[in-house]
């Protein structure tokens, strides 16, 4: 049973290890955020400002 378990955590640790090549550019076009609440809200201004600086974060409209 410990042999198993060992056997288990080794391969799940060589799993784990293997990284998959990211994607450097990302988005590259613009990304559509939709908010399902009516325009001028608390959660619209607060959408608004998160998208904004993201826009800015990732240098895209």
């Amino acid at each position: 049973m410990l042999k198993t378990a060992r056997l288990a955590v080794a391969l799940c640790a060589a799993t784990l290890s293997v990284t998959a090549p990211a994607q450097t550019n990302w988005p590259t076009r613009a990304v559509t955020i939709i908010v399902p609440f009516t325009p001028g809200g608390g959660t619209d201004i607060g959408t608004r400002l998160v998208a904004q600086r993201l826009s800015q974060l990732r240098g895209q409209p």
